[in-house]
């Protein structure tokens, strides 16, 4: 970790709630997660105990407390001094077994994202997302609307031709747009 960083506070948030099923669910949902993260401490012996409670108790610890309480292995004050302060020959366990780490006259390269990944980080930006979203319901309301009965979402803005109000003679049965709109079949005498 990182110094004046903190670890844990790791309850799952509020699921969708129902009537008969939200409190069962929620605790189903933090039962899963406190058994998830139970499994992932013993795999890596960490604090068992600390973790579970992360997830049950929302606890939250800084850096020192969570190197104190085997939480996790060490603390880099940058990036740079990382390979300094892993110990030579340190043997980690990975999804394809057990790797020895040769960190004596390692170097950090630092290996700017490509065009794509640049590209994909622009777009997966909560706020960028959100316009988009904004941009892309426009049409479907507009589709929803009552001039669009006839074209719908794609001749949604033209207007509708019942909807111009033309003089007709006394007696004649005529259909205003504010009727269309508030009742499909309100007609009126003029």
């Amino acid at each position: 970790m990182a110094p004046g960083t903190n670890i844990g506070a790791a309850h799952p948030g509020p699921s969708v709630r129902r009537r008969h099923h939200g409190l069962r669910r929620q605790r189903k949902g933090d039962n899963d997660a406190a058994a998830f993260i139970k499994s992932i401490s013993e795999k890596r012996k960490r604090n068992v105990h600390w973790a579970e409670d992360a997830v049950r108790k929302s606890i939250s610890i800084p850096e020192t407390e969570a190197l104190r309480d085997s939480v996790i292995d060490l603390i880099a004050g940058s990036i740079p001094a990382l390979p300094g302060i892993l110990s030579n020959g340190r043997t980690v366990e990975v999804e394809g077994g057990t790797k020895v780490l040769n960190t004596k006259n390692a170097n950090v390269v630092e290996k700017e994202m490509g065009f794509k990944h640049k590209l994909l980080d622009v777009l997966s930006d909560p706020n960028i997302a959100y316009i988009f979203l904004l941009l892309g319901s426009r049409p479907a309301v507009r589709a929803l609307q009552p001039r669009s009965a006839i074209l719908p979402a794609s001749g949604g803005h033209l207007p509708h031709p019942s909807h111009s109000t033309r003089s007709t003679r006394s007696g004649e049965l005529c259909r205003r747009r504010t009727d269309r709109i508030r009742d499909n079949c309100c007609l009126y005498w003029r």
